[in-house]
């Protein structure tokens, strides 16, 4: 539409009631140059101006994480793989990975920080956090209360451990000694 009006400045929604004009050739038939900010017509309104679709400023989440190295394409579901990464060789798509505590410790995302969880005396903890530390996100937990990331994943491993079905399968069989160990 921009280019059947003759105008080469669209608008653009960066927020809720909040609209910047963009002129989409700065240098003058300059292809390379890049957009620059421009002045919203008198008066606030932008009606007379193109406006750019929300899709085209919008960043798809999954291609986000793909880009940042935060999970595989072979992860994503096969049609949105095939859109993102179209080289990627098709198959059935890979089960989520299970943590398992005696591979070593894994790494969680704590208050803008990197801290590890991991077996200590047989029991899970944070392995980056005071015992006093330990304590009150402990006790905030039993108040109802939201706890560190770290222990929220620990209280997650606790509540869905990835091998439970393995140990109601020896309950099944008689096997209480090996589903202790497991």
């Amino acid at each position: 539409r921009a280019e059947d009006a003759g105008s080469t400045t669209v608008v653009v929604r960066v927020g809720a009631g909040q609209r910047i004009a963009l002129e989409t050739d700065p240098g003058q038939g300059d292809p390379s140059a890049p957009p620059r900010i421009a002045a919203l017509p008198p008066g606030g309104t932008s009606s007379g101006l193109p406006m750019l679709p929300d899709a085209a400023t919008w960043m798809l989440p999954d291609l986000e994480l793909v880009r940042a190295g935060a999970i595989g394409a072979d992860r994503l579901h096969p049609l949105v793989a095939t859109a993102l990464a179209p080289g990627l060789p098709q198959g059935p798509a890979a089960p989520p990975r299970a943590w398992d505590p005696a591979a070593g410790p894994r790494i969680v995302d704590c208050r803008g920080a990197r801290h590890r969880i991991g077996l200590v005396d047989g029991a899970l903890a944070a392995l980056d956090h005071e015992p006093a530390e330990t304590r009150r996100e402990e006790l905030l937990a039993a108040l109802t209360g939201t706890p560190l990331p770290c222990f929220q994943a620990i209280d997650e491993a606790h509540r869905r451990p990835e091998c439970l079905p393995d140990i109601r399968e020896r309950l099944n069989h008689g096997d209480a000694a090996g589903a202790l160990a497991v």
